[in-house]
């Protein structure tokens, strides 16, 4: 995490989107771009508080010059200074006082495949094979979202060297490497692929993380192994995915986790959610579920209302309502 003031975060953010260093003379320009969710959220045990859902901020684009392409994306998160956390309660934007980096990454696309370069970035394992089931404002289930995680896999990674192949066929392989610690001799303490497959409404994903043992807490080599399927109508989408943790025995990570749900557009001006997780965790005083339900009532592509709740088995419940706007 990176700490620094909202004053020159804030002016960095401006210089960087607008300066006219980044214009060249053919037009490449960047786009800035952020997404501001509020509203007020209620978890059980907890009072009722005002929240931050999303506060994010930052400027993307592609670079062309002399047959180089460069595609760049740079985003911060500010909901962890403006909100109040507690252990009841978490934020996408880290701890109190930090403003948190979710991108600062590159990507050389060619025609052979395309290459990322990211000291942050968000995560595409999660994205692919989690994001169907966890598109929600407060509950997203991943691995920063305390005690009421339902899965591993983080949103965000760090220190990313990845490889994106060309579509062939409908498939598509990702491959990528992180170093995490600088000075334990190794060079990548973790590797991951993922397949993708699209065929019209139908999509299918699965993939795997290794952790080496230095990196690992446990000090074995560690696997998180995960798969999704999901199809498309016009006004339906289903999904599932099932993650397991390859892990020693009874430790924090062994645990299976199934989802499953669905999101239905009514019309234009309203949208509904639900999902289903189930984690089965070896010690059974640590499994958990989650039912997840959510409203949305759209004003056109960038704005809605939404009303959320998450009940949970073991874990604090909670309540949500907002207004999320993107830009």
């Amino acid at each position: 995490m990176k700490k620094t003031t909202f004053k020159t975060t804030l002016i960095s953010s401006a210089l960087l989107a607008s300066s006219g260093a980044w214009a060249q003379s053919d037009g490449n320009k960047p786009t800035f771009f952020g997404e501001m969710g509020m509203g007020a959220l209620k978890v059980d045990s907890r009072d009722l508080d005002t929240w931050a859902f999303d506060l994010t901020a930052g400027f993307k684009g592609l670079y062309k010059a002399n047959g180089l392409k460069v595609a760049y994306t740079f985003n911060a998160d500010f909901t962890g200074p403006v909100n109040d956390i507690d252990p009841l309660v978490y934020t996408r934007g880290g701890d109190d006082d930090t403003i948190y980096i979710r991108n600062a990454k590159v990507v050389l696309p060619t025609q052979y495949g395309a290459f990322v370069f990211g000291p942050r970035s968000s995560s595409g394992q999660y994205g692919d094979l989690y994001g169907a089931v966890t598109d929600f404002e407060y509950n997203e289930l991943h691995a920063r979202t305390g005690i009421n995680r339902m899965f591993t896999q983080g949103d965000i990674i760090n220190n990313l060297l990845a490889y994106a192949s060309p579509t062939f066929a409908g498939w598509k392989l990702i491959v990528g490497s992180f170093t995490f610690n600088k000075y334990n001799d190794r060079d990548i303490d973790a590797m991951s692929y993922r397949a993708l497959y699209s065929n019209g409404g139908f999509n299918f994903a699965f993939g795997q993380v290794l952790i080496s043992d230095d990196q690992a807490a446990t000090g074995e080599e560690e696997e998180r192994n995960a798969a999704t399927a999901s199809y498309q109508w016009d006004h339906l989408s289903l999904m599932a995915t099932v993650e397991q943790n390859d892990v020693p025995d009874g430790t924090v990570n062994d645990f299976t986790t199934y989802a499953v749900g669905g999101r239905y557009r009514i019309n234009d001006n309203w949208s509904t959610a639900l999902t289903y997780a189930d984690k089965n965790h070896e010690l059974e005083d640590l499994d958990n579920t989650a039912v997840i339900a959510q409203v949305r009532r759209h004003f056109g592509s960038q704005a809605y209302l939404f009303a959320e709740t998450g009940q949970y088995d073991e874990s604090p419940s909670n309540y949500a309502v907002g207004v999320n706007l993107k830009f």
